[in-house]
């Protein structure tokens, strides 16, 4: 039980993630991202939408200065900076990568795709941003391999199911930390 309460305690204890607020407007400007992409349904114009989505977004918030500077309680340790350049930057390449190796493939199969590279910069991201976005992009990669393997779910659940994780991932980083 007592390992229970240390466990809550170390997700509920973020001065050591002094940027897990521009965290929750990354994954929740993504989540918008993806969720307008889950309302075209599926296809060309989807894939589209989420692709200039993620390299906006990506883009936006490495070099936003002001506005990272604004929400972070503290200045960055300079490795928690590299690595979110690092991430980032292999975000973008790896969806640019998607497109170049797999162009010929089903629009449905490269959202499927570009969702599991975003879940996975999630995942390195937890180092910068915290416990809340670990979560999240275990989650997320759990829903894209669902959508590459089960392929009964219509894309539409699941990137609508994408974007839901998102927003409130986002959401709730933002009001955990104040």
């Amino acid at each position: 039980m007592s390992q229970l309460k240390l466990s809550a305690a170390a997700l509920l204890d973020l001065q050591e993630y002094p940027a897990v607020r521009v965290g929750g407007v990354y994954a929740l400007l993504l989540g918008l991202v993806v969720m307008l992409a889950a309302r075209f349904e599926a296809g060309t114009l989807a894939l589209s939408v989420l692709l200039g989505g993620t390299f906006l977004v990506s883009i936006g918030t490495l070099f936003n200065r002001p506005l990272r500077k604004y929400l972070a309680f503290a200045r960055l340790p300079a490795s928690q900076k590299r690595i979110t350049k690092i991430v980032f930057v292999s975000e973008c390449l790896g969806a640019s990568a998607l497109l170049v190796l797999f162009s010929s493939t089903d629009p449905n199969t490269l959202i499927a795709l570009l969702l599991v590279v975003l879940a996975l910069a999630q995942l390195a991201l937890a180092y910068v941003y915290g416990p809340w976005m670990l979560l999240l992009g275990a989650l997320g990669t759990v829903n894209a391999l669902a959508a590459l393997w089960l392929h009964n779910i219509p894309l539409t659940v699941v990137t609508a199911l994408d974007g839901i994780l998102k927003l409130g991932f986002g959401f709730l980083m933002l009001i955990s930390s104040w």
